[in-house]
């Protein structure tokens, strides 16, 4: 059995999208996914299974969330070492260090260099990004993520593909917890 992270897009916010983390631990549990784990309430999700295509889990995660909840949302699996290369290719630590200010946005699949492009039209405030070949990017944004346009709604519409942003905090978090599953 392989270990995985699950990313969920849109749960918990806002009161859309309820979904307790408790209910879902056993959700995964009882259709065959084991040491499930969950960070906070924003749908941050590690666990084993079988299955080894993230594609295959991707879809098995969100078409359990669909029929038990009636939630279409996005769902990101990472393997340990997709997640691995989230954590040493950050080029914004040398620059920061409120890991609050430092985001890193994982996409579905990989964006289109011309939305890429697109978005830099949107970077003000100090705000920066960048964008590497594979489905990451890396945000810094200074005056704080509520007030920057780099918002998914904005990326999903110029890369033409469905993403979630998690802080720094929050990714070092999840490696933490992800040890347990090496």
């Amino acid at each position: 059995m392989k270990g995985f992270i699950c990313l969920l897009r849109g749960i918990n916010v806002g009161g859309a999208h309820k979904i307790k983390m408790a209910d879902l631990r056993t959700l995964l549990k009882t259709n065959g996914f084991q040491q499930v784990t969950t960070y906070i309430q924003s749908g941050n999700i590690l666990f084993r299974t079988e299955l080894n295509s993230t594609h295959e889990i991707e879809g098995k995660v969100k078409s359990i969330i669909l029929e038990h909840y009636g939630y279409d949302i996005s769902v990101m699996v990472l393997s340990l070492d997709e997640f691995e290369y989230i954590l040493s290719h950050n080029p914004f630590l040398e620059k920061e260090d409120n890991f609050s200010k430092l985001l890193v946005t994982t996409f579905q699949s990989t964006p289109r260099q011309s939305g890429i492009d697109e978005i830099s039209k949107f970077v003000e405030n100090r705000d920066d990004f960048i964008a590497f070949e594979k489905r990451f990017m890396y945000l810094h944004c200074p005056n704080g993520y509520g007030k920057t346009k780099l918002t998914n709604t904005l990326l999903d519409r110029k890369l033409e593909t469905s993403g979630t942003t998690r802080n720094w905090k929050t990714i070092l978090k999840i490696q933490a917890l992800s040890q347990d599953y090496r």
